[in-house]
Order: C-alpha cells, then sequence, then structure tokens
C-alpha cells in the first residue's frame, strides 16, 4: 500500500478517530485497518506515526531517543513531548522519561544516557540511579519523583527520569504506542494512560493538556 503523506499539520479541533478529517498526525504501517488509521497495513505490530512538524520541533532529543534505542533501554516518552506527539502542539522544555527500574535496566539507561553528554542536576553518580536503594533513599528522604540530568554544552538539553512510576512500568509500556521523532522509532503512552498521568500529577499544565487531549479526541476531560 502507498504510504499516505508525512506533512500533516495537528488540527486540534478534530479527533483523530473522526473518519470525515484528516488525523492529526500521518499513520504509516499500521497495524489497524480502520477509520482511525486510514493508510494502515498489517506491517507493524504497533501503530506508527511520523509527522514533519514534530521532527523539527523535537529533533533535539531525537539522539538520545537514538541511543536508548540501540542500548536496547526500555522506556516511554512521557510529560510534555508525548502531548505534543498525540497531536496537541505546545512548547515543551525537557524530554520526561519513564524507564525500566529493573537494576540492570536502570543501569544501562544511565549509561546510555550518559554516552549522549548528559550530567545528573544533583552531585552524584548517574549509575547511582540504578541501585534500588540508593534511589528509594532518594525518594523517601528527598521527596525525589524524577531525576533530572542535563547537557552543560546545551542547556535546551534536559531530562527527567521518573524514579516513581505514576503508572506501573510493564502495564504503562505494554499500552504504548510507537511514534517516529525525526527518523528514530520512540514510544509514548496510550492516550488514556497519558491523560492518567496527568490527573495524578495534577499541576495546572497538566490539567490543560488534559483538556487540549480531550478536544482532539472529542471526549470529555
Amino acid at each position: 500500500m502507498e504510504e499516505a503523506p508525512c506533512d500533516l499539520v495537528p488540527k486540534p479541533a478534530r479527533s483523530p478517530r473522526d473518519s470525515s478529517s484528516s488525523p492529526p498526525w500521518c499513520h504509516t504501517s499500521c497495524h489497524r485497518a480502520d477509520a482511525a488509521n486510514p493508510c494502515a497495513s498489517a506491517v507493524a505490530p504497533l501503530p506508527v506515526a511520523c509527522c514533519r512538524s514534530y521532527a523539527v520541533r523535537v529533533s533535539p532529543w531525537e539522539t538520545t531517543l537514538a541511543s536508548l534505542n540501540a542500548s536496547g533501554v526500555r522506556y516511554v516518552v512521557v510529560g510534555g513531548l508525548a502531548v505534543v506527539l498525540h497531536g496537541h502542539a505546545r512548547m515543551t522544555a525537557d524530554l520526561d522519561l519513564c524507564v525500566d527500574l529493573a537494576p540492570d535496566a536502570a543501569r544501562k539507561a544511565m549509561q546510555s544516557l550518559s554516552q549522549t553528554g548528559l550530567r545528573p542536576r544533583a552531585p552524584v553518580a548517574a549509575l547511582d540511579f540504578a541501585d534500588t536503594e540508593i534511589r528509594s533513599s532518594w525518594v523517601r528522604d528527598k521527596g525525589m519523583q524524577v531525576f533530572s540530568m542535563y547537557d552543560p554544552s546545551n542547556p535546551l538539553r534536559e531530562v527527567d527520569v521518573f524514579a516513581v512510576h505514576p503508572i506501573p512500568f510493564e502495564e504503562l509500556y505494554a499500552n504504548s504506542l510507537r511514534v517516529r521523532v525525526g527518523a528514530t522509532e520512540t514510544r509514548i503512552p496510550s492516550l488514556s494512560d497519558l491523560v492518567r498521568m496527568k490527573r495524578i500529577a495534577g499541576r495546572p499544565v497538566d490539567l490543560a493538556d488534559i483538556e487540549a487531549l480531550g478536544a482532539l479526541t472529542g471526549d470529555e476531560p
């Protein structure tokens, strides 16, 4: 089947399930041939979405995501970038990640992020995050929710890795969708899981995201 063009611009007022309008992104190699995925084929096990307008906006993170993929890290992109990749165009300053927190898996994630030039904001070793006891002490004693890393050579590159998962990781990962950021494939939460995480966080920006995502799908926030 011929691929649909990948230059569609998000249309916040329209639902991706509305067969009377173009979806807010362009699906390629989708596994479900239905109204939600008009260019579906039976190739990929999960939907793959791409949009050139997004590729420009989130390109600073493509190298980071490619490194995680090359290292075999299991992760899901959450937060503002996930909102953007679901079709709501808004500003986002950092990259939020949920990674597998099993010791070996978390160690692999920290090594991959470090290899791209990221360093912990706190005066600790990145690999300490992979130690369950150390990480638990940070959560218990310091109230840590995310482990922040930054690139000393590029202040625009900042990554927050969740130290505690709002949704169990295996559930989040199993429900996640595969999308493309430029030429790099990544994972974002399902829309329902993203809204659920936003409700748990409950900040004004999260509530605004819930409303915007509801407008995209035609659902009540």
